[in-house]
């Protein structure tokens, strides 16, 4: 970062100066210079890494579908560029700079998937807590006020997802819920909570034995963009999917599920995902 500034006293105090004074850790306070380094359109993408598992390897597909489901990245008018080559770019800027690791590539060279280390992962989950961009499970509290502004959230127990619906009010400006469990308790916990503002859902089980079946509750989302679901015990997806008229990204790799008859009666409409991956 130093070596692209001016080789002068005032500008590498700046530098200085911009090191973030909320963070008491050394080691963070210097990560945190980097983040505040990045471009403004950035800093959202490279917070997003938060919500993954510490040490999760994550498709390039999934963290670009995300981004733009959410609007992240947005396309310009006057720019000929899509979204997803926009997208490309802020993956690769991110990656030149040493915050994200590169963990496959494609034949053509291209990023496959990718993981962030654990001290960037752990700040970018404060950052994101300082400013209301996510909260994990341990991170949420059960106040009303702070529940009611919640915009992304992920949990990694069923427990505490368990606890989290059943004490708490409706999280009604929810974006993005992200559930990595060893049970599908998360569509039993759908039913009575009107998810209307959700854009991104993913959903992980990869450990379950019995057989999973997708409520009709999830065409009740009616801003869904972007839809992941993942686990073999995975296997029936409700005809109700079809209402989702904004979904841009339909991904059911690794389960077992057999897209119902209506999702392919779509295929001459205009409501169909731009991006159908089947297992």
């Amino acid at each position: 970062m130093l070596r692209a500034r001016e080789r002068t006293e005032h500008a590498w105090k700046r530098v200085l100066e911009s090191m973030g004074h909320k963070i008491h850790d050394g080691c963070a306070k210097v990560l945190a210079l980097s983040y505040n380094d990045l471009p403004t359109a950035s800093r959202p993408c490279f917070l997003y890494f938060g919500l993954y598992p510490e040490d999760h390897e994550i498709r390039a597909f999934d963290l670009k579908s995300m981004w733009i489901a959410e609007k992240l990245i947005v396309e310009n008018s006057g720019n000929r560029r899509t979204a997803e080559d926009l997208a490309e770019d802020v993956l690769y800027d991110l990656v030149s700079r040493n915050l994200i690791q590169v963990v496959k590539r494609t034949y053509e060279g291209r990023i496959s998937s990718c993981r962030i280390h654990d001290l960037l992962h752990s700040l970018c989950v404060e950052l994101g807590k300082e400013s209301n961009f996510f909260h994990t499970e341990h991170s949420v509290s059960g106040d009303p006020y702070n529940v009611a502004r919640l915009r992304r959230i992920t949990f990694y127990s069923d427990i505490v997802m368990n606890e989290f619906f059943r004490s708490n009010p409706k999280p009604k400006k929810l974006r993005t819920l992200l559930c990595f469990t060893k049970h599908p308790c998360i569509f039993s916990l759908m039913a009575p909570v009107e998810f209307k503002l959700l854009q991104v859902l993913v959903v992980v089980i990869p450990f379950y034995l019995g057989r999973v079946t997708i409520p009709n509750e999830i065409g009740n989302m009616s801003c869904l963009r972007y839809l992941r679901l993942e686990g073999n015990a995975i296997k029936e997806l409700s005809n109700s999917v079809v209402k989702l008229k904004y979904l841009e990204t339909q991904d059911v790799k690794n389960t077992m599920i057999e897209n119902p008859s209506a999702v392919w009666v779509l295929y001459c409409k205009p409501i169909l995902p731009k991006q159908l991956l089947t297992a």
